[in-house]
């Protein structure tokens, strides 16, 4: 199945007022990106709908924030981009049911270790089982080249492209067996095809040249700029864990002003830095839920409830406190001063 489009796939939105999609541009794990007519959605909107995959009979309910806007194909055509959006166990269903739906699962006996998923000509992701980013990889010039967190890998075929993404002994199975793949461009890393790509999914995002939009980049661990791209606003980027400007030796980091609070791929909060010794907590529309204060290397925690301050052992136990989260927080970044 192309990643790119489905005619197979389908998505109603729920409401008397709701747009009519006329068709499904892009489906990703993390969000899909729709040609719709009607009612304009709004930048940050939540969303209610169905997501209907293949012939199943059985929708997926889904609830996305409208993350981006533009021009769809017609005069009264527009294109919107969802961020699925729910609790790590509801995101993980649905992103484990369109990983299997657009790709192939990974089995290592009778488990299932992970999911394969073509992104385009040549090149497929492969995701662990809670469908965290492995790898890539892709063929070239007669050989598999891979891409993961260790380093770079080439092999004689896909099966031991995917037995090295995922570290595993014995032949990887994968079901269904994957489609034979075009050769890759024999060129340097490129800029994203379009801006959907670069807000859904990535964890890599290379810009050749052209300027840094909003805050658009949902997902990004590592972001490279290459002149001339223009320098990037510190604040913009929320997300990045690592960006480099320029083509020869990393300059220093962008120290950012903002961190992001994540229990698994979900957004949930953000810390801001109010103060000598204090940081604001915010849920993920931005209200204020707290202040936490960082004294002589003690962290309390202040909730704007009206509850009594209390100290806390750590970033994570107060950000859990704060947000209200039902396990402490999976990532923060950038990280917060330790305690």
């Amino acid at each position: 199945m192309d990643p790119l489009a489905d005619d197979a796939v389908e998505l109603v939105l729920h409401g008397e007022d709701a747009p009519s999609p006329r068709r499904i541009v892009r489906l990703l794990l993390s969000g899909v990106v729709l040609e719709l007519e009607g009612p304009a959605l709004t930048r940050g909107q939540l969303a209610l709908a169905d997501l209907y995959l293949g012939a199943s009979p059985q929708p997926l309910s889904v609830v996305g924030r409208v993350a981006l806007l533009g021009p769809g194909d017609g005069p009264d055509a527009y294109r919107a981009g969802l961020e699925f959006v729910g609790t790590w166990q509801s995101l993980l269903g649905l992103r484990t049911a369109v990983a299997t739906y657009l790709g192939s699962r990974v089995r290592a006996g009778d488990a299932v270790v992970g999911y394969v998923v073509p992104e385009g000509p040549g090149s497929s992701t492969c995701y662990d089982a809670n469908t965290g980013m492995l790898a890539v990889f892709g063929r070239s010039e007669g050989r598999y080249v891979v891409r993961g967190r260790s380093g770079v890998h080439t092999c004689g075929s896909a099966s031991e492209a995917v037995e090295w993404a995922f570290g595993l002994e014995a032949r990887a199975e994968l079901d269904p067996p994957l489609e034979p793949t075009d050769e890759l461009e024999p060129a340097a890393p490129a800029a994203p095809d379009s801006e959907e790509e670069a807000v859904f999914g990535a964890q890599t995002i290379v810009l050749m040249h052209a300027p840094l939009s909003e805050v658009e980049i949902l997902g990004a661990q590592t972001l490279v700029l290459r002149e001339p791209a223009p320098p990037p606003n510190e604040e913009a980027i929320l997300g990045a864990h690592t960006m480099l400007v320029g083509e020869r030796a990393p300059r220093p980091r962008a120290r950012l002003k903002r961190s992001k609070v994540y229990l698994g791929p979900l957004l949930v909060g953000l810390v801001v830095p109010s103060g000598d010794g204090c940081w604001s907590v915010q849920d993920d529309d931005e209200d204020e839920v707290g202040r936490v204060l960082l004294e002589g290397g003690r962290l309390t925690i202040v909730p704007l409830s009206g509850d009594t301050s209390r100290p806390a052992s750590c970033w994570n136990q107060a950000l859990q406190t704060l947000l209200e989260l039902e396990r402490e927080p999976t990532a923060v970044a950038p990280p917060l001063p330790e305690a």
